[in-house]
């Protein structure tokens, strides 16, 4: 064989093994590069893929439960919380001293909204005062410090809207329409055609990102004026004034199920004393727990008769007086609601006010003093929850943080010892009836 030959076809074979051994490479990188690959992102199987389109449906359309904040709160009317030195010295105070919640009026007692509402009845009487200039921030500037927002709506009591809609208000036997003694109309909650305006703002209220709804005198008159010669109408021979105080809040929490809010209402301190209505103002203690999600009796010791609960000046004992009033909350809602059923939780209103108009002697001057004695006695009956109220918004934060929540065995001893008391107070008291 030619060597020119033989050199030419040996050039020609590391040519041919050159491109081969190039190619296999080439192939042996591309596999090593899709083995990464797919360690990297493993292919979906039919139930990750139905997984992973139940996980897109969560996150669009998600499963949203009411807050459970253990609530302790202040009172801020409409200006207070409109005005933002006011609000930024609240926040303030609220955050220093184990605060977390504000109550701000949606609807005051004259009927005004705090803030521009687009319910056509707010609109048509001219409620809204504009006291909020832009209530979302308001409430998110809450929230960005990890405070609860309760939205307060007076609700029977609306002399803006009966004086302006005069066929929801109370009247005369004769048609012509009752008035307070201030001389002021209350819309008449037998008419159930004005229930649709409280829901209807608690409704737009939801929306604005209030976290609660809290409703307030959801009553009769009781002492305002000449009630007696009310003439309610509709159908008030069959029902009774608790019957319709309870027929609102049901309808309150039937219509506002969808916005998964936290329904409140407010009562009267004394509506814990005794079973049923009567004060004959609608408010059934018991019966009205049943329904909301939180109950709120105003026990302020200002409010109580004297020699209430064998305490000659309620407002001068505020720690007994609050002590009682509660007990007998508990023991309302212990009898009437089974352990299985649904009760609300108990949410006090304290006094932070003092209530000069009881006059010399009978009051006293409240301060933190006052005020954490009206916690303590919260606390020492278990309840966690409170609201402090002053019409001028002046608190005294720190009574919260002086207030001790008893331990266990401490709660235990409380209640022995309040159980040995009531014992010797009934032996006293069947040995005076002896002497007798």
């Amino acid at each position: 064989m030619n060597k020119k030959f033989l050199v030419v076809l040996i050039i020609l074979l590391a040519i041919v093994l050159g491109v081969v051994l190039g190619l296999l490479q080439v192939k042996h990188s591309r596999d090593k590069e899709n083995t990464e690959i797919q360690i990297d992102n493993p292919p979906v199987s039919e139930n990750e893929n139905e997984n992973e389109k139940n996980d897109t449906q969560e996150t669009e359309d998600p499963i949203v439960t009411k807050k459970e904040t253990k609530v302790r709160a202040v009172y801020l009317t409409g200006w207070s919380a409109g005005t933002k030195s006011k609000r930024e010295s609240t926040i303030t105070n609220l955050k220093e001293n184990g605060f977390n919640g504000v109550v701000i009026d949606i609807k005051d007692e004259a009927g005004r909204l705090s803030y521009d509402s687009e319910v056509q009845d707010a609109v048509d009487i001219k409620a809204s005062q504009k006291m909020i200039s832009n209530v979302r921030d308001v409430i998110q500037e809450f929230h960005d410090n990890d405070i609860y927002v309760i939205g307060r709506i007076v609700t029977f009591k609306d002399p803006l809207y009966a004086k302006s809609k005069t066929e929801v208000a109370y009247q005369y036997a004769d048609g012509t329409l009752w008035k307070d003694y201030s001389g002021n109309n209350w819309p008449n909650p037998y008419n159930t055609k004005y229930w649709e305006y409280p829901i209807a703002l608690a409704e737009e209220a939801a929306e604005l990102g209030f976290d609660e709804i809290q409703f307030d005198y959801i009553r009769f008159p009781s002492s305002e004026g000449k009630v007696k010669q009310i003439a309610f109408g509709f159908d008030s021979d069959t029902k009774t004034k608790a019957d319709v105080i309870a027929g609102f809040l049901s309808k309150v929490m039937e219509e506002m199920e969808p916005y998964h809010v936290v329904i409140s209402a407010d009562v009267f301190g004394i509506t814990t004393k005794r079973a049923g209505d009567f004060e004959n103002i609608g408010q059934d203690f018991a019966r009205i727990a049943k329904i909301v999600d939180v109950i709120c009796p105003m026990v302020y010791p200002s409010h109580y008769a004297y020699n209430e609960y064998k305490i000659p000046k309620p407002d001068k004992d505020p720690y007994h007086t609050v002590y009682g009033a509660l007990k007998d909350a508990k023991a309302r809602i212990e009898e009437a609601i089974p352990s299985t059923e649904h009760s609300a939780m108990i949410r006090p209103y304290l006094q932070d006010f003092t209530a000069s108009w009881l006059g010399s002697g009978n009051y006293l001057t409240y301060g933190t003093a006052e005020v954490q004695s009206q916690i303590q006695a919260c606390f020492d009956l278990r309840i966690d929850e409170l609201i402090l109220w002053d019409p001028s918004n002046k608190y005294c934060y720190d009574a919260l943080q002086q207030a001790t929540w008893l331990s266990d065995e401490e709660y235990e001893a409380k209640l022995l010892e309040e159980q040995q008391k009531m014992e010797q107070e009934q032996v006293n008291t069947e040995s005076n009836e002896g002497v007798e």
